[in-house]
């Protein structure tokens, strides 16, 4: 079998209390192990992806009407009909000058909902596809964030302004 120890902090990193820590959880069984290190990281994976991205978390419903600036019509006598993202696990929604970006973070992703990434894209929503900073289950899960036009252009804006050392 392979043996796959790596280090990943540089020697001056790698405290007592590192050491501990990474001892801690080696002594876990290996479900425990994964579990104990998503407990200890999912707050901080949500709270620094917010900041970074400028977000607020909004009660909007998880629809993918938001991110073309329409309302769901789930409450509505004919109901929502088009309100699934594809990949649409463990969702939020979040805000930024008032536009939508939907989180789901799946445990992965099928072959079928290629497609309608694709053609969610073509209708100018931007699409970021990664494995941090998923907090729902750290390690175990993907994280989507599907941005509204008008959202990742007011993140855009924010970026070049703090570039440009503006407020």
């Amino acid at each position: 079998m392979m043996k796959a120890q790596r280090s990943f902090v540089s020697a001056e990193h790698r405290t007592s209390d590192y050491l501990a820590a990474v001892k801690a959880l080696r002594d876990l069984d290996s479900g425990l192990r994964t579990r104990a290190y998503a407990e200890a990281v999912c707050q901080d994976h949500l709270d620094s992806w917010a900041k970074s991205r400028h977000l607020k978390p909004s009660s909007s419903y998880p629809c993918r009407r938001l991110l073309f600036g329409k309302r769901c019509g789930r409450g509505s006598r004919a109901g929502c009909q088009d309100h699934e993202l594809p990949a649409s696990d463990h969702l939020s929604v979040w805000q930024i000058n008032g536009h939508h970006v939907i989180v789901s973070q799946p445990y992965g992703i099928r072959d079928s909902w290629l497609n309608e990434l694709a053609s969610l894209k073509v209708r100018g929503v931007h699409i970021e596809i990664d494995a941090w900073p998923a907090w729902h289950f750290p390690g175990s899960v993907l994280h989507l964030a599907f941005w509204s036009a008008p959202a990742w252009d007011a993140y855009m804006d924010r970026i070049t302004k703090l570039q440009d050392g503006s407020p």
